[in-house]
Parts: structure tokens; C-alpha cells; sequence
């Protein structure tokens, strides 16, 4: 029923702490909290309560904030959103309140729709070019350009129809001037 969230840097400066708010027209039960944090690393405690306040269960992961102020073209970590249906990617992209999934196991009939920013040195927008690579990290191949959201995020729907079971990442390579950087993002397809 809630979700307490615990966020501390790794100096122990507390970033944020409090329950998250429920979304609503959220296709699923769902809430976002968004807080200020340093680049590097930062401690996330997340603690389930049932209705009457009973613990559940917790959770502690660690997060790392990248430095967007580095000289150089950059790739955020992307959110990723899972659909079943044409209907329910459509509704994805139309909802305010869409929250991004956290597992990274997916079945081949699910479409993914993977969003993230790009920044470049001085306020540029670099070339990005998204490929999808074995398990090895070998190219399969190059997709479709991601699209600019009116938000400035970049948006591709992927596929997963045509994938084995097995593992997958995905390549994010911005590329601004003669300076590239590269963004991985591994998954599994399951049977």
C-alpha cells in the first residue's frame, strides 16, 4: 500500500525522505519522487508498508549520478517502459504519469520503449545511434533513430519479437565532433 524512500549520499547527507505519492491515472499502482543529488554515488533505502502500516519488505540498492557537467557528449541511463500490446505502448506514450520499469527480464511478446537524454559539450545535441548487441557484446544490429519528445527526451520503441531467449544489451553511442561516449543497458529475453 506505501512506499518510503530513504536517499543518502554516501557521505551520509540525507537527499531525501519521506512516503511516495501514489500516481494517479498510473496504468498499474505506481509513484515517482524526484530529489537533488551530487554526481556520484547514492544510497537508496526503499521500505514496503501495508495498508495498516505493517513492514512488508525493504530494499537498499546503490545509484550512481552521473556527472553531466564533463566535456563531451553524454547519454543518460535510459528508462525503460514494457507493453504488451500496440494499445498499451500507445497509452505509454501518452500517459504524464507512466512509470518506467525496473526488471530487466522480458518476454518475446512484449515491446519496450526505451526513453533517455542526450547532452553535448556547450549545449549541443549529439548524433546518437542505438545498436543492439549479443551477449558477447557484438553488433546485431543498428535501430531505428531515437525520436525528440517535446520534454527533450529521446524516445525508440523496441521490438523483442524477433529475439532468442537470452541476454541482450543494448548500445547508446553519442557522437559530437571527433569525442564519442557509449551507454550499455543489458536484458533478458526468457522463454
Amino acid at each position: 500500500d506505501r512506499l518510503n524512500v530513504l536517499a543518502a549520499s554516501m557521505t551520509g547527507d540525507v537527499l531525501f525522505r519521506g512516503r511516495v505519492p501514489k500516481a494517479e491515472g498510473a496504468l498499474t499502482p505506481a509513484g515517482r519522487v524526484t530529489f537533488a543529488a551530487r554526481p556520484g554515488a547514492v544510497h537508496l533505502r526503499m521500505t514496503a508498508e501495508g495498508a495498516s502500516g505493517q513492514f512488508i519488505d525493504a530494499e537498499d540498492r546503490e545509484v550512481v549520478v552521473p556527472d553531466f557537467t564533463k566535456v563531451g557528449p553524454t547519454v543518460t541511463s535510459p528508462e525503460v517502459y514494457r507493453a504488451r500490446t500496440a494499445r498499451e505502448l500507445q497509452q505509454l506514450r501518452e500517459s504524464p504519469a507512466a512509470l518506467p520499469t525496473g526488471v530487466k527480464s522480458f518476454t518475446r511478446n512484449e515491446q519496450l520503449l526505451v526513453r533517455f537524454r542526450a547532452y553535448g559539450p556547450g549545449g549541443t545535441t549529439p548524433t546518437v545511434t542505438v545498436r543492439l548487441l549479443n551477449a558477447l557484446g557484438e553488433p546485431m544490429s543498428t535501430l531505428a533513430a531515437p525520436v525528440a519528445r517535446p520534454d527533450g527526451t529521446l524516445e525508440l520503441p523496441v521490438s523483442l519479437g524477433g529475439l532468442a531467449t537470452g541476454n541482450y544489451m543494448l548500445e547508446f553511442e553519442a557522437v559530437s565532433s571527433d569525442q564519442k561516449s557509449r551507454t550499455l543497458w543489458g536484458f533478458k529475453i526468457g522463454s
